[in-house]
């Protein structure tokens, strides 16, 4: 059986070791940089505007403002809305108004927002878990889920809204003993909601 022959390296060699810490740094900037332009590309939400769209202007001039813009309607557990669907990269929002048709000179009477591509106030990601949501903001505040997925308000954040992807076979009745800290710290956002004026009973 014949044998291969490998070519020996000189007893000398040896690896350039500053060239491979140079290739690891190197390395490490550049995640450094693309997690940097992630962030600045997330849309900043806030309870007076999403991104650019400043939330109490008429939808005619947000229309204005995004080329993507388009009528739709939406559905809840009792009737349909008329509303205004705004696209960002891994983000949807919808401005809905609370009348039979859609009247472009007015605001929204309420927004909502699905994805990962924003980010609320002290720089919480949209689709963050509920430990990360209420280490920024706190646990106190009022819940519901008799309707399927748990939502939640936070007196921290209080013209906010957060459907979690947990139920009530999860965390229990939350009309029946307000505890969220029955929510599991994985639970995790699925829509956010915000809401034209902050409820009374945050105080």
């Amino acid at each position: 059986m014949r044998r291969h022959r490998y070519a020996r390296l000189p007893r000398h060699w040896r690896p350039d070791r500053a060239k491979a810490r140079a290739g690891i740094y190197s390395a490490c900037a550049l995640l450094v940089l693309a997690c940097a332009v992630q962030r600045l590309e997330s849309v900043r939400v806030t309870k007076d505007a999403i991104g650019g769209l400043q939330l109490d202007r008429p939808l005619s001039d947000l229309k204005a403002l995004a080329q993507n813009a388009r009528d739709t309607t939406v559905a809840d557990l009792e009737s349909s809305r008329p509303a205004v669907v705004f696209q960002y990269p891994d983000l949807l929002v919808v401005g809905a108004q609370h009348r039979q048709a859609l009247d472009l000179s007015r605001p929204a009477d309420a927004w909502t927002l699905t994805g990962c591509g924003g980010r609320l106030p002290n720089d919480v990601p949209l689709c963050a878990n509920w430990q990360e949501l209420t280490r920024a903001f706190g646990d106190s505040g009022v819940g519901s889920s008799k309707f399927g997925p748990a939502v939640v308000r936070l007196c921290g954040l209080p013209n906010f809204e957060f459907q979690l992807d947990v139920g009530e076979n999860t965390v229990g009745s939350l009309e029946t003993a307000r505890d969220l800290s029955r929510v599991p710290g994985t639970a995790r956002i699925t829509r956010v909601s915000i809401l034209r004026s902050a409820p009374a009973w945050c105080g």
